[in-house]
């Protein structure tokens, strides 16, 4: 027989299943003729009332001077961790560890992509509800870091800023 305590914590134990989807597109035209697009895919579930963890998927489109697009694939998994449990607005502090082929090697003017290469990740940022659209639509405004080691050096390699949109299944947030 479950205890309480027991069956509260069961409750809050992957009562939440979120996916996602956002798109970034920077050009920096201004350094370098790049544009580059991103689509970025993810789901991950509650685990207790602080976390959440999932995978992740990042999709990156480069195009350089106007030659071929190149395609680059960053796949991995993400904790987050909410600051503020109880509340619909929810901030979040984001680490990842992801597989990928996005390289861009200092001396060079566009990325390798020859090799997979680890990242570890980190950042942040909020789910704000969209209540006017649904109730389990959030609008999900973060910024995430990867760097890679490579050559026993640790190399600040890929930025991306987000703005999308999660949608919760599951147990409502109060």
């Amino acid at each position: 027989c479950n205890s309480d305590a027991q069956n509260k914590q069961n409750n809050l134990l992957f009562n939440s299943f979120v996916t996602g989807t956002s798109f970034t597109y920077r050009d920096a035209g201004y350094l370098m003729e790049i544009s580059e697009f991103t689509w970025n895919v993810n789901a991950a579930v509650s685990v207790g009332k602080f976390f959440y963890t999932g995978i992740q998927a990042l999709n990156v489109f480069l195009d350089y001077n106007d030659r071929d697009t190149k395609y680059y694939s960053i796949i991995g998994w993400f904790n987050q961790y909410n600051i503020a449990p109880n509340s619909r607005f929810r901030p979040f502090l984001e680490l990842s560890l992801n597989r990928g082929n996005y390289y861009f090697p200092k001396r060079s003017d566009f990325p390798l992509q020859d090799k997979k290469y680890t990242y570890i990740g980190g950042g942040g940022g909020a789910n704000i509800p969209l209540t006017k659209l649904s109730d389990r639509l959030f609008l999900d405004l973060s910024y995430m870091f990867y760097i890679q080691r490579i050559d026993n050096d640790f190399i600040y390699n890929y930025n991306q800023y987000i703005i999308g949109l999660d949608y919760h299944f599951g147990k409502k947030s109060k």
